[in-house]
């Protein structure tokens, strides 16, 4: 295989990897932003179209369709967002057309045919350099989008016929990610452990609002949940708070801890959860539901979970020491 050739099967193993990872998502999905500056799927693909057309197109003398949303008069960014007016399909269409028109490009050309990239300060170019260029531009955004589709629904994987993964099972990566997330913690609050509250999504999130806006000074958990591997928490423990989205958002240290039977539970505690029990029955009905709900019972491996007045609880007091 001879050096164009080469380059051109990497061009095309990312060019498939991109389209690869936009099959099987809703409309919404392929153009929901996901990062604070609006990175989404379907706006990088018409990015990348508008660099095939520029690259293998303008910059050798061969230019390809008018792309009004790259002229000099065209908003900022319009490049990385499709309209309501541009379908899915049409986005698609339009990269698959970039792509033949470069391709003709490619073929027709020497490595050493000379271009012209008047928006560079050294314009003048060969195509051996153009496409080291484009494979390193497209290879940038390719990898921008298998994080926001692992983001979206958890695919993951180089390109649908080799996904370069160590492993497959949801267990393994579980534990993975358990393992960084703890080293991170130690690297940065020594002796620190995550701060888990309730499962992920709504709920967790909503644990640890009035946590971190000071409302929530103490927590509890049932004995049953600790094993002999994990520790009750200890006085002078601090916890780092994990958002459902799986990032740190705050820092407590725990003041006290007891362990107790569940019908010895006071106000006072109940009323220090922060989340608006107004007696002791109204806090033990909203734990009762939750540790006996079919997620809880999955959690500890016991789908025949009952609490009763005697089952052991443990009650932590925490305080804020900072947020994130």
């Amino acid at each position: 295989m001879d050096d164009k050739a080469t380059l051109k099967t990497y061009l095309d193993s990312l060019r498939s990897a991109i389209l690869w990872k936009l099959e099987g998502l809703d409309e919404w999905q392929l153009r929901w932003p996901m990062t604070s500056t609006g990175s989404n799927l379907l706006g990088i693909v018409k990015h990348l179209a508008a660099m095939e057309y520029g690259y293998l197109g303008h910059v050798f003398d061969r230019p390809g369709e008018e792309l009004p949303w790259m002229g000099q008069d065209a908003e900022p960014n319009a490049d990385l967002w499709a309209t309501s007016d541009e379908t899915v399909e049409s986005v698609v269409r339009l990269y698959r057309r970039a792509v033949a028109h470069a391709d003709e490009t490619i073929a027709s050309l020497d490595l050493d045919a000379a271009g012209h990239v008047p928006w560079w300060p050294q314009p003048d170019v060969t195509l051996h350099r153009v496409l080291v260029h484009l494979s390193v531009e497209v290879a940038r955004h390719a990898g921008q989008v298998d994080v926001l589709r692992e983001l979206l629904d958890g695919r993951v994987g180089m390109r649908e016929a080799n996904p370069n993964l160590p492993w497959s099972d949801e267990f393994s990566w579980e534990s993975y990610v358990e393992r960084l997330r703890q080293i991170a913690i130690d690297a940065q609050w020594p002796g620190a452990r995550p701060g888990l509250y309730g499962f992920a999504g709504p709920q967790r999130d909503a644990l640890l609002a009035p946590i971190l806006r000071g409302a929530k000074t103490a927590t509890s958990s049932l004995a049953a949940a600790y094993s002999a591997d994990d520790e009750l928490p200890r006085v002078g423990e601090r916890e780092v708070l994990i958002s459902s989205a799986g990032m740190p958002v705050g820092v407590t240290e725990t003041v006290e801890v007891r362990v107790v039977p569940l019908g010895e539970v006071d106000l006072e505690h109940a009323v220090d959860e922060g989340e608006g029990f107004r007696s002791v029955d109204e806090w033990r009905g909203a734990h009762e539901r939750f540790w006996a709900s079919d997620a809880m019972r999955a959690e500890l491996g016991d789908p025949d979970l009952v609490v009763d007045d005697a089952t052991p609880v443990v009650l932590q007091r925490i305080r804020l020491v900072e947020t994130l």
